[in-house]
């Protein structure tokens, strides 16, 4: 059983255009949780027994509940008129839609190419991706990749990328307890006298167009899902050429 994702609030104080763009970001994100399998099966009909096209879709479905997951988790704190809580799980959202938008480029090229060994090499190493040293220990190829590395390296691929990690770095700012995260979230300075006053929220309105910017990438997930799932039985037909069952 899975959850319905937490809808963003239409609030009145909102303008006209912040109250559409979160009505189409609750549509799409209601679409996004309507296409999380419950389950994936090695021996589906699309799959026809490839492992490694179980692999690749295996990987897909866990970001794709990943991403729901942190579509909720900032709905919930902005919801509650908690920016920071809202800003920390954009953040996590941007580098998950970073590794997804990495793993469709990758794909597309290596099913281009014919390269059942690079899918195979992508897939494991996405899915059993790691930091950990006592789980490197064990798989070594499963290191996982810098997320600022793999900004980068989609940055440089098209405008839309180009500004994820213009919004991941603003993001940043927030979420490490810097100025932007700390005193300037907080707290309000009264130069005349000295007095800082501390509230819950300081620009709110800021912070919405911050957090707003961010999640417009979210409206692109469904496309670059749907690009990785109609090459995942090519991948199966690469696959059993290569290994037959």
């Amino acid at each position: 059983m899975l959850s319905s994702p937490t809808p963003w609030m239409i609030a009145d104080e909102l303008s006209p255009r912040d109250q559409e763009l979160r009505r189409q970001l609750n549509a799409s994100v209601q679409r996004l949780a309507d296409l999380r399998p419950i389950k994936v099966s090695a021996i589906d009909d699309d799959l026809s027994l490839s492992k490694v096209a179980w692999k690749v879709k295996s990987l897909i479905a866990a970001l794709l509940h990943r991403i729901v997951a942190l579509c909720d988790g900032a709905a919930l704190s902005m919801n509650a008129k908690s920016p920071l809580g809202s800003a920390l799980a954009v953040r996590a959202l941007i580098e998950t839609l970073a590794v997804l938008g990495f793993v469709r480029e990758q794909l597309q090229k290596a099913v281009a190419d014919r390269n059942i060994h690079e899918i195979d090499r992508l897939a494991f190493t996405w899915l059993m991706a790691t930091r950990d040293p006592s789980r490197l220990s064990e798989f070594p190829a499963a290191k996982a990749m810098n997320i600022v590395t793999v900004l980068e390296k989609l940055a440089k691929t098209s405008e839309l990328q180009k500004m994820a990690k213009e919004q991941y770095e603003i993001l940043s700012e927030i979420c490490h307890p810097n100025s932007a995260g700390g005193f300037f979230m907080f707290g309000d300075l009264d130069r005349a006298n000295g007095t800082v006053t501390f509230s819950s929220e300081q620009n709110a309105a800021l912070n919405v167009e911050v957090l707003h910017c961010a999640l417009m990438l979210v409206m692109f997930v469904e496309e670059w899902i749907g690009d990785v799932r109609v090459l995942i039985p090519e991948v199966a037909v690469l696959d059993l050429a290569e290994t037959p069952p």
